[in-house]
């Protein structure tokens, strides 16, 4: 697993799917966990003010899209001053109203974290299948019993939460709506 955490500022540009990568720091309100990673910049740590331009830089708009959405979840209001401010610091800890981590290819739920929102079907299928693989629990708080007890929070039905799990569409505007964002951002302001 590849860690761009307090403690390690390595990256890797070659990454295989397989393989695990965090961005953010160890403790966390919000983890996000998502299935493909991006390109990482080189010789760049997460909490450096250019690390999310590095990240679309090298990655472009599907990546610009990732960041934005992150960002209108975690931002203040719907206001487009709050998030883009929010976008631009995602892992500077001293600057968010929340702390954020980005968890790519997870197969657990990260114990530090407050609230866990797991983005999209893959990303959904390769928590349960190592939790159906492994009798693990997060805090005695299963990823199964989560999914199991999920109810519907939007309109749409396209949210499911359940505590502090979350389980949303894949973070594109073709699948998750300002509405939607705005709904995710509200249950998270109950929970913190």
């Amino acid at each position: 697993m590849i860690e761009l955490t307090d403690n390690n500022m390595t990256s890797n540009l070659s990454l295989e799917n397989t393989q695990s990568t965090c961005i953010g720091n160890k403790n966390t309100d919000i983890a996000f966990y998502l299935p493909n990673p991006p390109t990482l910049p080189a010789n760049i740590h997460y909490d450096n003010p250019h690390f999310i331009k590095q990240i679309i830089e090298l990655n472009g708009n599907h990546w610009r899209k990732i960041v934005t959405i992150m960002a209108k979840i975690i931002a203040h209001s719907d206001s487009a001053d709050a998030w883009r401010e929010c976008r631009e610091e995602l892992f500077l800890p001293s600057t968010q109203k929340f702390t954020v981590k980005l968890l790519i290819n997870h197969t657990t739920l990260n114990p530090d974290a407050k609230v866990h929102i797991i983005c999209g079907q893959q990303a959904l299928e390769e928590l349960q299948q190592h939790a159906l693989s492994k009798a693990e629990s997060l805090n005695n708080f299963d990823i199964n019993q989560a999914i199991l007890h999920a109810k519907p929070i939007d309109e749409k039905q396209k949210i499911m939460a359940h505590k502090q799990v979350l389980i949303t569409p894949y973070l594109d505007y073709r699948q998750f709506s300002n509405q939607q964002i705005s709904v995710v951002r509200d249950y998270i302001n109950k929970l913190l």
